[in-house]
């Protein structure tokens, strides 16, 4: 009989949660992954497989856990090391007089002693500074040019950042205007921010094509064309994604490592596969899938204050994120088979980049320029706000449907992947209550930037004759002509319908 723990999405992963906020860690480098797959495989003979595919799941997670009680020691942090050393021996040897003063002194009632201990603070802060202006000069002069270009974009970041003293305040502020001291309350109020960010003002029709999305999600069960979407999950799907699983990544709800995932053996695997078959046929997760714990990023140089300044990461389940790549190594490679997607994406596209689409804009403009007569080329860049959180999941649905031609057996599990989503907000060492999300797809999802280009699929038609280009969800619509009132005159036209679909 399956368990009642199992039944609440956030009692499951709240022991291994709160392990990992006292600094507990697994130490996945000492481990003894032999002793694990032997203790693994013990646990899951004395439960037989069944068809219950949230009884499965329970039995495979926990059977992992107990077998790494004994297989894989656990621990704390090692303690980082601070922002600043140095082994100036000039600075040792002030750092070593300053502290000697402070104990041999009392500098309330000694003034020589007052006196000698802000000379040597001016001198330690004398070389500090000094030793600074050296390591930048050292790291100059190290810059050449076989520097990699994520070296200099780093430091090109670092050196623009926002120092944390310029900053008014540190502490986000709630929605009455008074800051928010308690960790706890913050994550809080931001996981209450991105739940009223994921709703959508629907009118009449908007929910008339809810209504039809649904049953037709209902309906659809028949066998695709297409047999990727209708064929069980192989073995060999399996293991190779795993070989693509990043095992570095931290864990989510559910607390299992990456390297518990790596390290199963082939009878695990094979109870896994059996999940996952199971999963694929029934067209729903394991509700514990369908949750995630939010980590706010800050946006760069944006205000520390605001809500809206921090990005929502979602560490999603390892085991998730397999079946998702598995699921999305079999719909790009149907969407590539019969060029579906449109060429003005280049957005999460194998062999596509940022360059090649500012390449090809460069090379127009300059085309245009050397036309006789000349023309002249306008652009407008757009950035869509909060791009994954709005996506409107039953038109997500309706055009996977109808414009790209995902059924059988693919169609109700992306439905049941999209809805009832929760999760929980981690920021700093606190963790929120839990939220439901409403609309959007998960950031840090495999399947969310495929999903969105899908969505934005038929803005390029809307624009047209204006040329435009993709990445992701940035926008660029330009056009040529030799007379710029026309041009200008277009372009904001262009630019109006643009928006409308955006909507």
């Amino acid at each position: 009989m399956q368990p009642q723990t199992a039944r609440h999405p956030a009692v499951e992963y709240q022991k291994h949660v709160e392990q990992r906020r006292n600094g507990i860690v697994v130490r996945v480098l000492e481990a003894n992954w032999t002793l694990f797959e032997k203790n693994l495989i013990e646990q899951l003979k004395k439960n037989p497989i069944t068809e219950d595919l949230e009884n499965e799941w329970f039995v495979f997670k926990h059977s992992i856990f107990t077998a790494a009680e004994g297989a894989v020691p656990r621990g704390k942090h090692k303690k980082t090391r601070p922002a600043f050393t140095s082994d100036s021996q000039d600075l040792q040897k002030l750092l070593a007089k300053r502290e000697h003063l402070l104990q041999s002194h009392n500098l309330n009632d000694n003034t020589d002693a007052r006196i000698e201990l802000n000379k040597i603070n001016a001198e330690v802060k004398w070389e500090y500074c000094s030793i600074k202006q050296n390591n930048w000069q050292d790291l100059c002069k190290s810059l050449d040019y076989k520097t990699p270009n994520t070296r200099l974009w780093r430091l090109a970041k670092n050196l623009d950042k926002i120092q944390p003293q310029v900053e008014n305040t540190n502490s986000i502020i709630g929605t009455n205007g008074i800051p928010i001291v308690n960790d706890k309350e913050a994550a809080d109020a931001l996981g209450n921010y991105y739940s009223e960010e994921s709703k959508l003002a629907l009118g009449r029709e908007n929910k008339k094509t809810g209504r039809a999305t649904r049953k037709l999600i209902r309906s659809c069960r028949a066998p695709a064309s297409n047999e990727l979407f209708n064929d069980p999950i192989t073995s060999s799907e399996l293991l190779y994604a795993i070989q693509q699983l990043d095992f570095k990544k931290s864990p989510g709800p559910d607390g299992i490592h990456g390297q518990f995932i790596v390290n199963l053996g082939s009878c695990a695997t094979k109870r896994l596969l059996h999940i996952f078959n199971l999963s694929w046929k029934l067209g729903r997760l394991p509700r514990q899938w369908k949750t995630a714990i939010v980590v706010p990023i800050r946006k760069p140089n944006k205000d520390a204050s605001c809500m809206g300044s921090y990005r929502p990461i979602a560490l999603t389940c390892m085991t998730c994120k397999l079946m998702e790549r598995i699921i999305l190594r079999r719909i790009t490679f149907h969407l590539m088979n019969r060029n579906m997607l449109p060429q003005e994406q280049y957005g999460f596209r194998k062999g596509h980049s940022t360059i090649d689409q500012i390449l090809y804009f460069v090379q127009r403009v300059r085309d245009a320029h050397n036309m006789k007569p000349s023309r002249h080329t306008m652009a407008v860049f757009l950035d869509l706000t909060k791009a994954f959180d709005k996506v409107w999941k039953n038109k997500l649905l309706g055009k996977c449907f109808s414009e790209f031609d995902i059924k059988g057996r693919a169609l109700p599990w992306l439905s049941d992947f999209m809805k009832s989503r929760y999760f929980r907000v981690r920021y700093q060492n606190s963790l929120s209550e839990i939220f439901k999300t409403y609309q959007g797809i998960p950031q840090g999802s495999v399947l969310s930037p495929t999903l969105f280009s899908l969505y934005l699929t038929g803005i390029e038609r809307v624009v047209s004759p204006c040329q435009i280009g993709i990445f992701a969800d940035d926008i660029i619509v330009w056009d040529h002509n030799s007379d710029l009132t026309k041009l200008e005159k277009y372009t904001q036209r262009h630019l109006g319908e643009n928006s409308t679909l955006c909507r």
